[in-house]
């Protein structure tokens, strides 16, 4: 709408993803999301709750939420790369590969992070540190 960033998406898709956050922050319009950014006594997992809002738009089509977890994916890729050179070449060269330990809610939505985060982690990137495979685990 300010015309600064034009992420390449239908305006609907906007608008379907504004009033989700309008209305899981329980906000009467959008100048309220000011308020919660920049509170002092912000709480991470207040911003972080609307992740599961946004993977359901992104489960139900929505342009704009496919478009964040990608970009996600994308991020989660990217850290994975940033330890890569520390990690110990036995642990690269294990049957199935490098394991990394899913923990947190974020991972409920591997579904939609995994196209992108596999993407990235088969990137030249990755694999000329050696990362040629790997499993997503999970803590029981």
């Amino acid at each position: 709408e300010d015309n600064y960033y034009k992420p390449g998406v239908p305006v609907l898709s906007h608008a379907v993803l504004l009033e989700k956050m309008l209305e899981h922050f329980q906000l009467e319009g959008k100048q309220g999301l000011l308020d919660i950014v920049y509170s002092k006594t912000l709480e991470k997992s207040q911003i972080a709750s609307f992740a599961r809002v946004v993977a359901q738009c992104a489960k139900e089509g929505d342009a704009l939420a496919r478009r964040v977890m990608d970009r996600a994916g994308r991020h989660l890729g990217r850290m994975i790369l940033s330890i890569l050179p520390k990690v110990d070449k036995a642990l690269l060269a294990q049957p199935g590969g490098l394991k990394i330990v899913a923990v947190g809610s974020v991972w409920h939505s591997y579904d939609l992070l995994k196209p992108a985060m596999g993407a990235f982690l088969q990137s030249e990137a990755c694999t000329s540190l050696g990362l040629t495979a790997y499993q997503i685990v999970t803590l029981k």
